[in-house]
């Protein structure tokens, strides 16, 4: 499982730096990353649904 973690993490931040500096109205990801309000209130917003996930043994949630 720790490596499948570790793929899943190396892929997600793949995907976040190339979409950095993209246009804001093409990307959700370049519109999160130019404003930081926004991108820490998403970030919260995931973290709370995955420790909720975690603590209610929902393995497909976390998938």
């Amino acid at each position: 499982m720790t490596t499948r973690l570790f793929d899943t993490l190396a892929r997600l931040a793949a995907t976040i730096e190339s979409r950095k500096g993209g246009d804001p109205k093409a990307s959700y990801t370049a519109q999160l990353l130019s404003d930081p309000a926004k991108a820490a209130k998403k970030l919260g917003e995931e973290a709370t649904e995955t420790v909720i996930a975690a603590v209610s043994h929902d393995a497909d949630a976390l998938a």
